[in-house]
């Protein structure tokens, strides 16, 4: 079966939930590649921050689609580098739990989902626009995790601009950051950035999902500010 631009629940319910979004993104990007073999590839850290599916979890999933014959995998040049990269190719029929009922079974599960996903949009256009009328009345921006939403704020007082584009991406990001370091490090990271605009030679950081990204480059960088900075009061000794 062909699978949509999204995830796909009847896919999930036959190979897992990571396996459905592992083969969503090389579905999506086999599509998209000037590769005449058909392989496509995408790293781990940009899976993550499309579906916030860890590095282990991917390769887990990846091992399971590969002993299924679903994929196949190799390392291969990127076209144009000279750098090697593992490339995905989907080679066997993707099942799904539609084609394992009857049709009007399958009809019936399409539209009840269809009616979910429908309901699920109207509830975040009002959420939106709740959010909206909000901020028209000079209240604060707050939904979903509050952790999340202080280190928006935080963000915000500490870079003196507010992250408005991309938000979903952004807030996964946000999260899995917090999990890694925990709030008040991912405040410490913010710190970094706030202090990193004023050097030219630091990783430029907008938002959370640069952060998560270039987070050790940011961490790299601080560590030989602070070795800089020691070194300069020896010698002013």
């Amino acid at each position: 079966m062909n699978l949509t631009a999204g995830y796909n629940a009847d896919v999930a319910r036959v190979y897992g939930i990571n396996e459905a979004l592992l083969l969503d993104s090389v579905e999506f990007w086999m599509r998209n590649s000037r590769r005449k073999d058909g392989y496509c590839w995408f790293t781990a850290d940009e899976f993550e921050v499309k579906t916030a599916v860890k590095r282990g979890a991917m390769e887990r999933a990846v091992k399971k689609l590969e002993k299924l014959g679903v994929i196949e995998t190799k390392n291969t040049y990127i076209i144009g580098t000279h750098k090697k990269c593992k490339h995905y190719k989907i080679v066997g029929d993707v099942k799904s739990e539609c084609s394992e009922t009857t049709q009007s079974d399958c009809i019936e599960t399409t539209q009840s989902e269809s009616t979910e996903t429908i309901q699920s949009v109207n509830s975040s256009n009002r959420t939106l626009t709740e959010i909206s009328l909000s901020k028209d009345k000079g209240e604060a921006q707050q939904y979903g995790n509050g952790d999340i939403n202080e280190l928006f704020e935080y963000w915000s007082d500490k870079l003196g601009y507010t992250i408005e584009g991309n938000i979903k991406r952004n807030r996964i990001a946000c999260s899995n950051l917090m999990r890694k370091h925990g709030i008040e490090g991912v405040k410490r990271l913010i710190d970094g950035v706030e202090l990193a605009q004023l050097d030219k030679y630091a990783p430029r950081i907008s938002n959370f999902i640069q952060l998560q990204a270039k987070q050790t480059d940011l961490i790299v960088w601080g560590k030989s500010r602070v070795v800089e900075q020691q070194s300069n009061k020896i010698v002013e000794v």
